[in-house]
């Protein structure tokens, strides 16, 4: 019996033919040529899985919960040949239906049934029939697709319209409109109630009127994380008149456009949030956010935790056009208008502090405005290199630590980077929280604490780090690893040297027992289990436990001599112990190695 059913089994899989259970049916095979007669056959629940190849159609979906996954973006396409949207969704599909894999291009829109002429060239997705309560919304989950080179009237990448959408680690690059079309990338009119959620996207390469527009006239819920737009040239990235918005750990670095975010959200209910996002490097014929709004609308934004630097814009970067506004925790420093002069008042306030307009600053950073409300300073941020674009926050800047002592609307959520917010017991300004390995004290060892250290002994390429800590090289570059002997100790003395692949960070702390203290991880004979990722670099007692150091080693000072190049991009976080006494052993300095 089970030799039958595994012969059927084999069969139907390779004939393509169907199975009473949900099943998977294969593109391109001898029953499916196409997509479209994949999906076409699909019973509820099924998977169409796509394998490479270009495929020139106009995908139809049916009205069901199905899964489209493709090889991947480089290798599954499908090219809507200038002929219509490449995908169109206009029938209810459950929760649960997603598309996954694809690069999606070449889509040149539908027919509008509201006049617009031709709109969502890349995706068309929208209830061919509006509903006020409609169970279940029309909604759609896509995955890890590249939408580039669509076109339309409006909407050249997607259009979502009485519907939900969530993109999940997608690429929008280069889709466009006509002339005054709204939403070159997309335009998001979404169902009243319904949840448009965009997750680790990046956007790039929009010209027009607007890369992404949400119309007024609806109250979906939307919400913005961890996405990336760069090298856009529309003259507004983010086009905001309606819903419930939120934007979370995003990044908006070398565009240039009229504006960034322009909102006029008449919402009353929760407020507009733009928390821990990086706004640098942009330059701006107007500002570089503008949110306008009724003179008597409350709740109307927050931004909380953000970045705004080193943007060129005609006009203060920031305009607050009625309602009631909170700026907290925020670093605005290093703004110019047109002549490269600094704006001394970055902001320009319409309404504000009248009947229910408020704006209230506390614990930020923004020049020339000290002590404009409780906490707010004007001083060198002291970023790690604002100038090539890393605004992380260097060790003693005063924005660390520095942050509002209760915040509720970052508590728990991440940095920029989603690492965890609020070490040290207060939130730092701005888009970065101070938590690397340069941040926490054990990064520096104790070696010679108690004579005037401690001391940097162990060395790459013959440097500590710097201030961070962190020491690049190319890919294909020999280095050398170096213990040196500490100035207050005569050697020679005993050591260990030991790594981690990744980045050590507050997280990975321990408390090293047999009086050691604490290092930036574990040391590998402490984690027997989990070989490579923790290893021995070198050690002058030989082998410990379960691990062969890879380089011999004598006492201090002791260098490895070149060791072999790495042909790929890795990051090792290493650091050691020595002997500071007879059996006494301290931690040394750590460092963070990166191969890139």
């Amino acid at each position: 019996m089970k030799t039958l059913l595994l012969c059927a089994t084999i069969f139907f899989v390779l004939t393509g033919q169907r199975l009473t259970a949900q099943q998977t049916l294969l593109v391109p095979s001898a029953t499916y040529a196409t997509i479209q007669s994949a999906l076409n056959a699909a019973a509820n629940g099924d998977t169409v899985l796509v394998g490479p190849g270009t495929y020139v159609e106009n995908l139809m979906w049916p009205p069901l919960l199905v899964h489209l996954i493709g090889a991947g973006p480089t290798q599954s396409i499908i090219d809507g040949n200038q002929t219509g949207s490449c995908i169109s969704i206009t029938a209810d599909v459950s929760d649960g239906s997603s598309i996954e894999g694809f690069k999606i291009t070449n889509g040149s829109g539908t027919l509008d049934v509201f006049g617009f002429g031709y709109v969502g060239g890349g995706m068309y997705i929208q209830r061919t029939v509006f509903l006020a309560n409609p169970s279940p919304y029309l909604s759609i989950t896509v995955k890890d697709c590249d939408i580039t080179g669509n076109s339309a009237v409006h909407a050249g990448g997607f259009l979502v319209r009485f519907a939900e959408a969530i993109f999940e680690r997608c690429t929008f690059s280069n889709n466009s409109t006509v002339v005054g079309g709204d939403g070159s990338c997309g335009l998001v009119g979404a169902q009243p109630g319904s949840n448009m959620v965009f997750k680790d996207c990046e956007f790039s390469q929009h010209s027009g009127k607007s890369v992404l527009e949400f119309p007024t006239g609806w109250n979906p819920s939307v919400t913005v994380e961890d996405c990336y737009f760069h090298d856009n040239t529309a003259d507004v990235i983010l086009a905001v008149f309606g819903g419930q918005m939120t934007f979370r750990r995003n990044r908006f670095t070398n565009n240039t456009t009229a504006g960034l975010i322009m909102s006029a959200t008449q919402s009353t209910g929760s407020p507009f949030v733009i928390d821990s996002c990086l706004f640098a490097d942009n330059a701006t014929a107007n500002r570089i956010l503008r949110t306008a709004a009724g003179q008597n609308l409350t709740n109307t934004l927050v931004l909380s935790n953000n970045t705004i630097v080193r943007n060129t814009s005609t006009l203060p970067s920031i305009q607050l056009f009625g309602g009631n506004t909170l700026i907290t925790d925020c670093i605005v420093k290093g703004n110019v208008d047109d002549s490269g002069s600094l704006f001394t008042n970055p902001f320009d306030l319409y309404f504000a502090n009248s009947g229910n307009n408020l704006v209230t600053w506390q614990n930020s950073n923004i020049q020339g405005q000290a002590n404009l409300g409780p906490g707010v300073i004007d001083v060198i941020a002291m970023f790690v290199a604002g100038q090539s674009g890393d605004f992380r926050l260097r060790p003693g800047s005063p924005m660390i630590d520095a942050g509002t002592l209760n915040p509720t609307f970052t508590q728990g959520a991440g940095d920029v980077r989603d690492w965890p917010r609020i070490r040290n017991g207060r939130v730092d300004m701005g888009a970065y929280e101070a938590q690397s390995l340069a941040h926490h004290p054990a990064s520096a060892g104790t070696v010679g604490a108690a004579a005037g250290g401690p001391y940097d002994i162990l060395k790459m390429n013959g440097t500590s780090g710097g201030i961070m800590r962190h020491l690049e090289v190319a890919i294909g570059t020999s280095s050398t690893l170096e213990m040196d002997q500490p100035p207050h100790l005569i050697g020679p003395l005993q050591f260990s040297i030991f790594g981690i692949i990744g980045e050590a960070n507050f997280d990975s702390v321990i408390n090293v027992p047999l009086g050691i203290g604490d290092m930036m991880f574990a040391p590998a004979p402490m984690i027997p289990f989990l070989h490579p990722s923790f290893f021995t670099l070198a050690s002058s007692v030989g082998q410990l436990g379960f691990y062969a150091p890879l380089f011999s080693a004598t006492p201090t000072p002791w260098n490895s001599g070149f060791g072999p190049a790495i042909p790929f991009p890795l990051k090792i976080t290493i650091q050691g112990i020595i002997e500071e006494a007879p059996g006494v052993f301290a931690p040394t300095n750590a460092l963070i190695f990166e191969v890139k």
